[in-house]
């Protein structure tokens, strides 16, 4: 009885359910429509009109590294050939060694310097027209063995018995030539630029014959250097001989001469000791005499800052000979003289008054000689004399500059 109803019930609900599937077919077969495209992994920057504010600017293009500054082409090494006639072992010559290896240092060794010494490729007198016409680029001459050319430079020896103490001359003949430009001027009209004219000893006498005062020195050969210092001993009745430095030990020894104007740590250090038996001091002064100079053309191809070294290195070194003849004079110079058995004597001050009194106004003689050349010679005498009291020294005579 309920059987047929059931299936009635059952029949139902299946055609309700056949129903419901055609009504979801049916919607399910409307059109499709384009399916919108997926978005893109990374879209171009170029594609979105209006650009999005990117998380990582990946899409902009690197700008490039500055380039690095070119490097600078290295300096070119410059070689200079210096030599003297002088050897080593002299406070002179050592200074000038130290002046060397210090410019060499300070460049870094873009200047290197080729170097002879004691005449290896000079004789006395060949430095300067040598270094004038270029087979030199530097040498270290004695400015007394040109008084014709070097008029001007050669005043220390016009004006004796200056500074005794070589830190005085020093101070003195800085301010000189720092006030005094025809000084430099001079050694231009020979192709040549001075670098520094060292400070030097007094001249005294080493001797193979006693001459213990002035009136010992009557008829004595004595070997001297320049123009006005032989009329200084001519005054005192000696008898000046001309001679290079190299030949006046030899002389000495020989009995060729009675004496030789020099000074003490030259006797020592040129190994003269054994050439003469007494040592005389005269007081005549220090004064300046080894002029260190360049080649001007060599000079002015130079760098700016390789020539400031060098300028900067040659003040140096005048105040380093200044403090080594005052450090080694009477330790290294009278000191050892006694000890190798040299008779060491001195002039007295009432000497000195007796030479003064005869002697000739050589600084005067000196002023009219550059008058005949055209050279300040007045002017350079009294900046000299000036500059020398401002240092601290007291002449012992007041030399004229005019009649």
């Amino acid at each position: 009885m309920w059987a047929k109803p059931i299936r009635s019930i059952f029949g139902l609900l299946l055609v309700l359910t056949l129903l419901a599937g055609l009504v979801s077919a049916c919607a399910g077969a409307a059109p499709t429509p384009t399916p919108a495209p997926a978005k893109p992994a990374a879209a171009p920057a170029a594609a979105p009109t209006s650009a999005p504010a990117p998380a990582k600017p990946a899409a902009e293009p690197t700008k490039p590294a500055a380039a690095a500054p070119a490097p600078k082409p290295a300096a070119q090494q410059v070689k200079l050939r210096f030599a003297t006639e002088f050897a080593l072992g002299a406070i002179a010559t050592d200074v000038i060694k130290e002046w060397l290896e210090a410019v060499e240092k300070r460049t870094a060794e873009q200047v290197k310097f080729e170097t002879y010494w004691g005449g290896a490729l000079v004789k006395a007198g060949e430095g300067l027209p040598q270094v004038q016409r270029g087979a030199l680029d530097m040498t270290l001459y004695a400015v007394q063995n040109h008084p014709s050319q070097l008029v001007l430079n050669n005043v220390f020896f016009a004006v004796p018995f200056g500074p005794k103490s070589a830190l005085t001359l020093e101070k003195a003949v800085s301010t000189l030539y720092e006030q005094t430009p025809a000084l430099q001027a001079e050694f231009e009209m020979f192709n040549q630029r001075l670098l520094f004219l060292e400070p030097g000893h007094g001249y005294d006498l080493f001797n193979n014959k006693p001459i213990k005062n002035v009136a010992d020195l009557q008829g004595k050969k004595v070997a001297i250097s320049g123009v006005y210092y032989p009329k200084v001993f001519q005054a005192a009745g000696a008898v000046p001989m001309s001679l290079p430095f190299t030949d006046r030990a030899t002389s000495l020894k020989a009995g060729l001469i009675d004496a030789v104007a020099v000074y003490p740590t030259a006797v020592v250090d040129w190994g003269w000791t054994d050439f003469g038996k007494y040592y005389t001091r005269i007081g005549m002064g220090h004064f300046p005499w080894p002029a260190f100079t360049m080649n001007t053309n060599r000079w002015k191809a130079l760098p700016k800052d390789v020539q400031d070294v060098m300028l900067d290195e040659a003040k140096k070194a005048t105040r380093k000979a200044a403090e080594l003849i005052e450090k080694r004079e009477v330790t290294d110079g009278i000191g050892t003289l006694k000890s190798k058995g040299i008779e060491v004597s001195e002039f007295s001050d009432a000497d000195l008054t007796a030479w003064m009194k005869d002697m000739p106004e050589v600084a005067l003689s000196w002023i009219k000689d550059t008058d005949k050349v055209g050279r300040p010679g007045r002017e350079v005498v009294e900046k000299y004399m000036k500059a020398a009291v401002d240092a601290g020294h007291k002449w012992p005579k007041q030399w004229k500059v005019q009649d």
